[in-house]
């Protein structure tokens, strides 16, 4: 019966560290988050990609970092991410064309 009145304070108090432990780290997360959007990190460059790297193996690396996939020499876009491989993929049209524009005769 004592050994009841021993192990619940104890684990009582283990899990108020515990709770305590995770909510610290939750509170660290977001503040991470938030001077990070404050600071501007991850924002988008403003000047061009870098040109495509040659793989030595009569082929072209993807330029985005996190992509680096080899591609065949005449590949105009990569074969893993879809990004464009050269600069001269032509500029990018801002309209949008929507279902009005599909069937318009006249």
């Amino acid at each position: 019966m004592s050994s009841v009145f021993v192990w619940t304070p104890l684990l009582i108090l283990l899990g108020l560290v515990g709770f305590f432990v995770v909510a610290l780290l939750a509170i660290v997360k977001m503040l991470g988050i938030v001077f990070r959007g404050i600071g501007g990190c991850g924002t988008r460059l403003t000047h061009a990609p870098a040109p495509p790297l040659s793989t030595g193996l009569s082929g072209v690396l993807c330029p985005h970092p996190r992509c680096g996939q080899a591609n065949p020499r005449q590949a105009r876009y990569c074969a893993r991410c879809g990004r464009p491989l050269h600069g001269d993929a032509g500029p990018v049209s801002d309209r949008s064309y929507g279902p009005h524009d599909v069937n318009t005769y006249g």
